[in-house]
């Protein structure tokens, strides 16, 4: 098994490409300019639209190895989808994770989705009340609190 080197990746507007050796790495072949023959292709890693690309770099590097990469990557896995089999999270969703007060990992980041799946639902309810109803008779004590609930008081401590 042949280990990321962190030198030999190459980053070219949105694409992070990898030009080391491991095992099944594709050379070019004919037809191709005479001066690649026989060079290692460059392979595809990932496409970053919003940064990102250092912590995913990184985290590749220290908890994968070329081949084992590579294999999920070929049978049709994303990019991050790969990095998640290991636990990584995505630097802006760790950032929007710690200002809600969730743990940054993925298990935080199932929580925080259900959480606002949840609230989304009660605020749905609380918008297709009829004129005549009133929201204390329909909705229970932990409801009304989650609709009172403003997604800003993390700020105030």
């Amino acid at each position: 098994m042949t280990k990321f080197q962190i030198n030999e990746f190459t980053y070219n507007g949105k694409f992070l490409h990898y030009t080391g050796d491991f095992e099944g790495a594709k050379v070019y072949a004919e037809p191709c300019h005479p001066s690649r023959l026989g060079k290692r292709q460059p392979s595809f890693v990932a496409r970053f639209r919003y940064g990102g690309m250092n912590q995913f770099r990184n985290f590749l590097v220290k908890n994968f190895t070329c081949e084992e990469y590579f294999k999920l990557s070929n049978a049709g896995m994303s990019p991050l989808a790969i990095l998640e089999t290991k636990g990584y999270v995505d630097p802006k969703t760790k950032m929007l994770l710690v200002k809600n007060g969730y743990m940054p990992t993925l298990e935080g980041r199932t929580e925080y989705i259900n959480e606002q799946i949840e609230a989304h639902a009660i605020r749905m309810k609380h918008n297709a009340l009829l004129p005549h109803q009133d929201a204390e008779t329909v909705f229970s004590k932990e409801e009304l609190q989650t609709l009172t609930r403003s997604p800003w008081n993390h700020l105030n401590g």
